[in-house]
């Protein structure tokens, strides 16, 4: 001590010890705990792999429906590519979840509340139907998010035991048509599309609304400005777009005619938009191709009506072309091959023919023409020559087609003399331009009906060019 203050006094080397022994049970510490770190990160691998796993097998267990995904294997990458753009919000449950949910649901409940609101409300149908909305809602929670349109028409309200959805038809179909008809538009659509803005379960309307579809289409179109004006509130809103596309659209897998209506009112509007073009033009593709025997009972107008927007949109030259003209001319197959009034639709094509200036973009429409000459020879012929000096462009486009395409439409020799004689009393350019089609026409007929060799035609054929 000096200064009247402590001193401390220290030994260098036992100071020096000391640390080494602090860094050697420092470093024994470590050695001791590193087999316990590896085994927790090999935990944390695990978890991470079990983690991965269980999502993957969610993911796929969407596509379980085998015949589904052999049919629309490209759907699939369009769906990621859409998730990757569009930012999906909702998930659907998949295949397996669906089918567990669904299939435990009791007869005998069901059952006892219908008795139950017949008895509390007799004369409040209305009532009936929204306490059974109710009912199902509490019961079936999540949701079913239509992808694409599936191979099977009633999924997946399929998954319903069949005693159970036996009885929610009945029950639907006992209130009345113009009840259930309020039910649907009022009810079932502004909800499930209200519930989904709220990110609230929608399953349970859904399933009633693909019972109502399928079992009574024409309810799908008979308030159509309501679902016009559904469409338009939530069209930028992708997953509750397409839900109310998938719901209105249930019509067409039992009605073909109802199903058009929808395609040429509710979605030919927003096929432009690339978010839903996939899905509308695979449940046009899937429902003209449902039944192959099943025409369509469609009005003249809304034949026209809808052929034409098909013509204006292939015009446009968009990335869906070859879609759309597969579907236009299925479209146009069904209607002229099961309609009665061939020599009208006829005329009505010529027409369209002759006003349209375009020729790259008749093709749909010479199509639909050699259709119905090849159904109605007589009866189309004499239209066409009573309207020939009127519809001279058209005529030029349909006799070159005839003979570029070597169709099975063969045109008979009596006819075309008849056209040429009537061509003869036309102004002189169109004379000039007309008749050379004409005797290649008449050629054409000489040589299907092997009146001269086919070495013979090749002569003339190369002659008359």
């Amino acid at each position: 001590m000096s200064n009247n203050r402590w001193e401390i006094v220290t030994n260098p080397k036992r100071q020096l010890n000391l640390q080494k022994r602090i860094d050697a049970q420092a470093t024994k510490r470590k050695e001791t705990a590193l087999p316990k770190l590896e085994g927790i990160s090999l935990i944390v691998a695990s978890v991470q792999l079990y983690n991965n796993l269980i999502k993957n097998y969610t993911y796929d267990d969407q596509f379980l429906v085998k015949d589904a995904s052999n049919g629309l294997k490209s759907g699939k990458k369009q769906r990621y590519q859409s998730e990757a753009i569009l930012g999906h919000s909702r998930k659907g449950f998949g295949y397996s979840r669906l089918k567990r949910l669904l299939s435990n649901l009791k007869i005998e409940e069901l059952e006892k509340h219908l008795e139950f609101n017949k008895k509390t409300y007799p004369d409040s149908k209305l009532t009936w139907l929204k306490e059974l909305a109710t009912f199902l809602n509490d019961r079936i929670t999540g949701d079913y998010v239509p992808d694409f349109p599936i191979k099977f028409p009633m999924y997946p309200a399929s998954l319903l035991s069949l005693s159970y959805r036996e009885a929610l038809i009945e029950f639907l179909g006992s209130v009345g048509e113009t009840n259930l008809d309020y039910f649907y538009h009022y009810t079932l659509l502004e909800s499930m599309c209200t519930n989904m803005s709220n990110d609230m379960p929608v399953l349970s309307l859904k399933l009633l609304l693909q019972l109502v579809g399928h079992n009574w289409p024409h309810m799908c179109t008979s308030n159509l400005a309501n679902t016009v004006l559904l469409r338009n509130s939530y069209q930028n809103q992708y997953d509750i777009c397409l839900s109310l596309l998938w719901a209105v659209s249930q019509c067409g897998y039992v009605d073909l005619s109802e199903g058009i209506r929808i395609f040429q009112n509710v979605m030919l509007p927003i096929l432009e938009m690339d978010k839903h073009s996939y899905y509308i033009l695979a449940y046009m593709e899937n429902i003209l191709k449902l039944d192959a025997g099943q025409g369509l009972s469609l009005s003249r107008h809304e034949f026209f009506t809808t052929l034409n927007s098909f013509v204006s949109l292939l015009k446009l030259d968009t990335v869906h072309s070859c879609k759309l003209n597969h579907i236009a001319s299925i479209f146009l197959y069904k209607f002229i091959t099961n309609s009665t009034e061939l020599s009208n639709i006829f005329l009505q094509l010529i027409c369209d023919l002759g006003n349209d200036g375009d020729d790259d973009n008749n093709d749909l429409v010479l199509y639909g023409c050699r259709l119905c000459l090849q159904l109605s020879s007589d009866e189309c012929l004499k239209v066409w020559k009573m309207n020939l000096k009127k519809q001279v462009s058209a005529t030029k486009l349909l006799l070159t087609n005839l003979n570029v395409t070597c169709s099975s439409v063969t045109l008979p020799m009596h006819s075309l003399f008849e056209i040429e004689a009537i061509s003869l009393t036309l102004p002189g350019y169109e004379q000039d331009e007309l008749l050379p089609i004409i005797k290649v026409s008449i050629i054409h007929s000489i040589a299907n009906q092997k009146l001269i060799t086919r070495k013979e035609f090749n002569c003339i054929w190369v002659k008359t060019k």
